[in-house]
C-alpha cells in the first residue's frame, strides 16, 4: 500500500543519508512525500521535507536546506506541534547563520545576496520564534538550544551584548539537562564573540572553558575547534 511504501522510502532515504549518498536520499524523500501528501499525513510529510534539509545542509546546499526546513515548519504549525516547529525554527536559524557567513566569504553568489539584503534581519527573526516558542514549551533542552541560536544570530547582527545575555541563559539550560556538548558550544560561542569584541583575555577564558567541556563530552571536532582558537589567540598576542 502507498502508506506502507511511504514509511519504507523514508527508512531508506535515512540509510541513505547517513552514508552520505544525498542524490538518492533526496530522491527518495521526494517520492515518499508525494505519497504522503496525497495521503494527506501532514506530520510525515514534514519529516520528509526535515530529512531534505539534512541531506542539503550536509552538502553546503543552504538556500535549499532552508527551503525545506521552511516548508518542514509550515506544515508542522499548521498541525500544531509545537515542539517540532521550534525544532525546525532552531534548524532555519542555524541554515541562515551559515548562508551569512558563506556570503561574508564570497564563497557563494545567492549567500552574498542574502547577506547583503534581508538575511541578517531574517536570522534575527526566526531565531526569535524559535526562543519565544522555546519558552512558550517551557522545555530546557529545546529552550537553551534556541537560545544558543538566538545569541549567534545576534553575533551575526554585531549585537554582542545581546548574544552575551543569549548564551547566559542558554548555558545553565544546558547543564540543568545534562546536555554537555551543548554548553561546550555556547562557550566557544562566547569566546569567539570576546574576539570579535577584542577582548582577548576574556575569550582565551571561555576558549580554556569550551576546550575542557568537549574533552568531558568526547567531542573530538569541538575539542579541535576550541584548540584552534586557542592558538590563534596565542599567536594574536
Amino acid at each position: 500500500d502507498r502508506r506502507g511504501r511511504a514509511a519504507a522510502l523514508l527508512q531508506t532515504s535515512g540509510a541513505h543519508l547517513q552514508r552520505r549518498e544525498f542524490d538518492r536520499a533526496l530522491a527518495a524523500v521526494a517520492e515518499a512525500r508525494e505519497l504522503l501528501s496525497d495521503l494527506g499525513d501532514q506530520r510525515a510529510e514534514a519529516s520528509c521535507w526535515h530529512l531534505a534539509a539534512q541531506a542539503h545542509l550536509a552538502r553546503d546546499q543552504y538556500g535549499e536546506a532552508l527551503v525545506a526546513a521552511e516548508s518542514a515548519r509550515a506544515i508542522l504549525r499548521q498541525t500544531g506541534d509545537v515542539a517540532r516547529e521550534t525544532g525546525m525554527l532552531i534548524l532555519a536559524a542555524d541554515i541562515c547563520t551559515y548562508m551569512l557567513i558563506e556570503g561574508a566569504r564570497g564563497l557563494s553568489a545567492k549567500s552574498k545576496a542574502f547577506l547583503e539584503g534581508r538575511g541578517r534581519a531574517k536570522v534575527l527573526r526566526v531565531a526569535k520564534e524559535a526562543a519565544g516558542l522555546g519558552r512558550r514549551l517551557g522545555e530546557p533542552a529545546l529552550l537553551a538550544l534556541a537560545l544558543h541560536s538566538l545569541a549567534r544570530a545576534h553575533a551575526t547582527n554585531k549585537d554582542f551584548e545581546a548574544a552575551f545575555a543569549a548564551t547566559g541563559e542558554a548555558m545553565p539550560l544546558f547543564r540543568k539537562v545534562g546536555d554537555v556538548r551543548g554548553e561546550a558550544s555556547a562557550a566557544l560561542l562566547n569566546a569567539n564573540i570576546h574576539m570579535a569584541s577584542r577582548r582577548g583575555d576574556l575569550a582565551m577564558v571561555s576558549t580554556k572553558e569550551a576546550l575542557q567541556l568537549y574533552r568531558r563530552a568526547n567531542d573530538l571536532n569541538g575539542e579541535v575547534e576550541a584548540l584552534d582558537l586557542l592558538g590563534r589567540l596565542a599567536s594574536s598576542g
